[in-house]
């Protein structure tokens, strides 16, 4: 199973398949942590592949620049993003992870961080407006259009409450599920093979009710 999704997705890095491999083994020989992944057999969820080390290193850049207060990871897993921008940024960071192990070995790799905390619950029914954040991290986890749909439409309902100015950061996602998004500014993106990541800001969205 797990050399069946390395060929997957050494397929769909295609030629991008080898800097993304000089660039795990550049952070993984700096001692970065949380790289482990699961294969889940149901079907909701995608597997969870950590997001590629080339992908946050250019995610922390926008970060870093763009006055980032606060950042919530969407299934964090084993702690993997959150570790990468923590090193870069000292800012905070909540992760919502909903499977038991996972969210052991993230609480594990925090537990003397005072600027991260890890929250063992189902992000599919977490109240958002619990946690004051500027920007999401959401590394698709959700294998139905309809649930990750339902997913960012209780984010944006969020924020046209508080009124505030937010990113989304998404990685792995397909065009479909950028459809959601439509009256969102995309801020930059880059595509290696079939993925990529994408930040949106909800800037443009924020000028039309304030005009």
């Amino acid at each position: 199973m797990i050399l069946k999704k390395i060929i997957q997705l050494i397929n769909a890095y295609k030629l991008s398949i080898i800097k993304i491999f000089m660039y795990e083994l550049f952070y993984m020989m700096r001692g970065f942590r949380g790289n482990s992944f699961n294969i889940y057999s149901g079907q909701r969820l995608t597997d969870n592949i950590p997001c590629p080390y080339f992908f946050l290193s250019r995610i922390s850049k926008f970060i870093k620049g763009n006055n980032i207060n606060s950042l919530i990871d969407l299934g964090c897993g084993s702690g993997r993003t959150i570790f990468f921008f923590n090193k870069e940024y000292k800012i905070n960071y909540f992760g919502i992870e909903y499977f038991d192990r996972s969210y052991q070995k993230c609480r594990k790799l925090f537990e003397n961080n005072s600027n991260v905390a890890i929250i063992n619950e189902n992000f599919m029914n977490f109240d958002f407006l619990k946690i004051e954040n500027d920007c999401y991290f959401i590394n698709d986890p959700l294998k139905s259009l309809n649930e990750f749909n339902n997913l960012i439409l209780k984010i944006i309902d969020k924020n046209e409450q508080l009124n505030k100015l937010v990113f989304l950061i998404l990685v792995n996602v397909n065009n479909d599920k950028l459809n959601i998004l439509k009256e969102y500014e995309l801020i930059c993106s880059t595509n290696k093979g079939s993925r990529g990541f994408y930040i949106f800001s909800n800037s443009k969205k924020n000028n039309e009710v304030q005009n």
